[in-house]
């Protein structure tokens, strides 16, 4: 069994740097090329829970991988344990601990390659020593890359039901236009209003003959005589 292990500062929250590597491209962001990957069924339900098929094309020649995820030693870990593949025995832990200035990434590694064949030819050849370092350089410089950037703002709840038709009754402080206000009266007393009686008394029907001291052409003066005695 071959040790290895690479480390590296990530100027990012352990936060940020768990949710790079749980998106569901990972594979494809940390793998470089010329090699492509190729995912068939990916049942995890999380870094630490489940499986993952996937063929790795080295330019036409194809290796295909069978990985488990379990948790790792730590909270901030997880492992991916080799159930089949090129190598015989692989047993990857990514360890992420929070230090001054972001995230330490470990990657630690122990290897068992197979005893014969091509593919233990194979994966001595890309899976050990010098083009091993240079993978994970590689995977690490796109985790510095990527992790700062993964957002994890919590988006506004959403309203409730009703919420939206009352907000239409209340001004918009940055819209002068809006002069929507809702009326503090109780229903219906807006029209009780247009009902109100008249204070002034009525006038009597002799009064309509007496003149107006403010209006010089009213010369009509009520006659003084009882009703029928000028007859």
């Amino acid at each position: 069994m071959t040790p290895f292990e690479h480390r590296s500062i990530i100027p990012a929250t352990l936060d940020q740097v768990w949710a790079f590597h749980a998106q569901p491209n990972a594979f494809r962001i940390l793998t470089p090329p010329p090699i492509f990957v190729q995912v068939h069924r990916d049942d995890r339900t999380s870094l630490t829970h489940g499986e993952v098929e996937f063929t790795l094309w080295f330019l036409f020649l194809p290796a295909r991988w069978l990985v488990n995820h379990e948790p790792g030693s730590t909270p901030h870990s997880f492992v991916d344990r080799t159930l089949r593949g090129v190598i015989d025995s692989w047993v990857h832990e990514h360890t992420f601990r929070e230090v001054p200035g972001g995230v330490e990434l470990i990657d630690h590694i122990e290897i068992t390659h197979k005893t014969g064949g091509f593919w233990s030819l194979f994966s001595r050849i890309f899976f050990d020593g010098l083009p091993l370092r240079m993978l994970f350089v590689y995977r690490h410089l796109r985790t510095r890359i990527g992790a700062p950037k993964m957002s994890l703002t919590p988006q506004p709840p959403l309203p409730k039901a009703g919420e939206g038709e009352k907000s239409n009754l209340t001004p918009d402080p940055n819209n002068p236009k809006s002069n929507l206000t809702p009326d503090p009266s109780p229903k219906g007393e807006g029209r009780k209003d247009s009902l109100t009686p008249d204070p002034s008394p009525k006038k009597e029907r002799g009064e309509s003959n007496k003149a107006d001291p403010n209006n010089p052409k009213s010369n009509l003066t009520p006659d003084p005589s009882p009703k029928g005695e000028g007859r």
